[in-house]
């Protein structure tokens, strides 16, 4: 299956709005909680592999799914090829999900004014400048 640009999911051929074609690439809701309520709550976590586990190198498995912890992030690998990253520890939440057909979800943590967080004060580098 070819996938839509942007213009052709929305226009048709004659530059009307065609609505039915833009929602063609929208990723479900259900999709993106099912990745979250994995990373929030890995069922059977477990330091060794079992038979039918992910292969790698690893720091967890669970049912489904294995993750490798980096300084800084988490990264999980699902059994259905999609991956995500998450910042942590980190005082707001950022979680990138990559799906199999390279779909991509970016879930971040926002303040009240609508910025996301990631400008705090003790993140920043110049913060060490000589004033």
């Amino acid at each position: 299956m070819r996938r839509l640009t942007t213009p052709e999911r929305i226009c048709d051929s004659n530059g009307k709005t065609n609505m039915s074609q833009a929602f063609l690439n929208r990723i479900d809701e259900q999709r993106v909680a099912e990745v979250l309520t994995k990373i929030a709550a890995p069922h059977n976590r477990r330091s060794q592999p079992l038979e039918g586990d992910l292969a790698g190198d690893f720091d967890f498995w669970f049912d489904g799914g294995a993750c490798r912890i980096h300084t800084g992030s988490q990264h999980y690998v699902f059994a259905n090829g999609t991956h995500a990253h998450v910042v942590m520890p980190a005082p707001w939440l950022s979680v990138n999900v990559t799906f199999p057909d390279g779909e991509i979800v970016d879930i971040v943590q926002r303040t009240r004014s609508g910025e996301a967080n990631h400008d705090l004060p003790c993140a920043r580098l110049d913060r060490f400048e000589q004033r």
